[in-house]
């Protein structure tokens, strides 16, 4: 249990955590997400096309010519502190 909302993975702090959301898109208008990391890139296309900020986990280097594309929790962690 992460009673202190920071991200198992690593030193990231949050506020809430959606797991399994069916809409992501509804989810995170809903919740008021401000940055949302995922690993599909149907997602994140559809996040950003409204104007949500998402960060591309691609761990498989699938997505190389995508700026918001990262491989790693490090390389999130580097983002969000910026």
């Amino acid at each position: 249990s992460q009673k202190d909302n920071t991200l198992f993975l690593g030193d990231i702090k949050y506020d809430k955590l959606i797991i399994n959301a069916g809409d992501k898109l509804e989810d995170c208008k809903n919740n008021k997400i401000d940055v949302m990391i995922d690993d599909n890139y149907y997602n994140y296309s559809i996040l950003k096309e409204n104007n949500i900020k998402c960060i591309l986990y691609d761990g498989k280097n699938e997505y190389l010519d995508n700026s918001d594309r990262v491989s790693n929790w490090n390389e999130i962690e580097d983002i969000l502190s910026l």
